[in-house]
């Protein structure tokens, strides 16, 4: 459930190399935990293509709510198994992704920079965990 067919992988592949885009390919689980918290702290805009589960609820939200992905596909890959997105939909989602001009990609550079400042000294993260460790009644309140 949780990969792609070998004609998906193709169409994938293909549109990847057609972008013209340097692009990271990584396989299996070595990347999923928090990816999307990881991208959005590194400034790494996100194409949402949900799989299953939650998935799609998540791209949902990043996309619709959060203004934070851009959308190749939200429909679940088990609705239709054998639905096959063909690279020139997956390569116009990469080129506009990557596109500097393209305001999901600054908006997710922008959260970037204030997730860093947050941990900084001064920034809110910081703050509130110093009042934790000073005092956790106030961080109750």
């Amino acid at each position: 459930m949780g990969g792609f067919e070998h004609p998906q992988i193709a169409e994938m592949a293909a549109a990847l190399e057609r972008s013209g885009y340097r692009f990271l390919w990584l396989h299996g689980r070595q990347h999923q935990r928090n990816s999307v918290q990881s991208d959005l702290w590194n400034g790494v805009p996100i194409a949402t293509w949900p799989v299953y589960a939650e998935q799609q609820s998540n791209a949902f939200q990043l996309v619709k709510d959060l203004e934070l992905a851009m959308q190749l596909t939200l429909d679940y890959r088990f609705k239709n198994p054998h639905k096959l997105v063909p690279f020139n939909e997956i390569e116009k989602a990469i080129r506009c992704l990557m596109d500097d001009e393209n305001p999901v990609r600054r908006r997710v550079k922008e959260i970037g920079k204030k997730a860093i400042e947050a941990l900084m000294d001064g920034g809110s993260s910081f703050i509130s965990l110093r009042r934790f460790i000073e005092d956790p009644l106030v961080a109750q309140k």
